[in-house]
């Protein structure tokens, strides 16, 4: 993981390099060693915060940060994940474990998250716990967009529209 090897983190970087991240707001919630808050900023988000629940992975990211921008161009935050998020965004980026995306999903916390017309990217998804995430993204009031799958991975892109606010 968070290498941009791992099939999880490939599959966000693709859909990502597809959108018009341009002038938007991101969150990576599980920035883990912070590759796609990265390749956010190098697609021209404006704002990018990174967020992680342990302060290892955090201190990961912000040595990658630091060797890509200056500290300033991506802000991080150690945070619980489900609690603790603040705001709202253009584009909300989840490469995590199925348990956590699922209790982001219970929560409903996700649709209050997200701007109205903006992107959310999730993956980390085996092909085992797709059926189980698809039903609950489905209870949230998106559009599926997109579903890539590699090696026995899997990631979807859903939008937030004004009809679900």
């Amino acid at each position: 993981f968070g290498t941009g090897h791992h099939p999880t983190t490939r599959i966000c970087l693709e859909i990502m390099e597809r959108l018009p991240i341009h002038g938007k707001s991101v969150l990576d919630i599980g920035c883990g060693s912070g590759i796609l808050s990265i390749g956010s900023k190098k697609l021209g988000a404006k704002t990018v915060l990174a967020i992680d629940n342990d302060p290892s992975a955090l201190i990961c990211c912000e040595k990658n940060i630091e060797a890509n921008f200056s500290t300033q161009v991506i802000k991080t935050l150690q945070s619980n994940l489900i609690e603790s998020i603040s705001g709202t965004y253009d584009l909300v980026i989840a490469n995590i474990v199925t348990k956590t995306l699922l209790e982001l999903f219970s929560q409903m916390h996700m649709k209050s998250i997200l701007n109205i017309n903006g992107d959310l990217i999730i993956s980390g998804v085996s092909l085992e716990r797709e059926s189980k995430l698809s039903k609950s993204l489905k209870r949230l009031p998106f559009s599926l967009e997109e579903r890539r799958e590699i090696d026995g991975w899997v990631g979807f892109r859903a939008r937030k529209s004004s009809i679900s606010s």
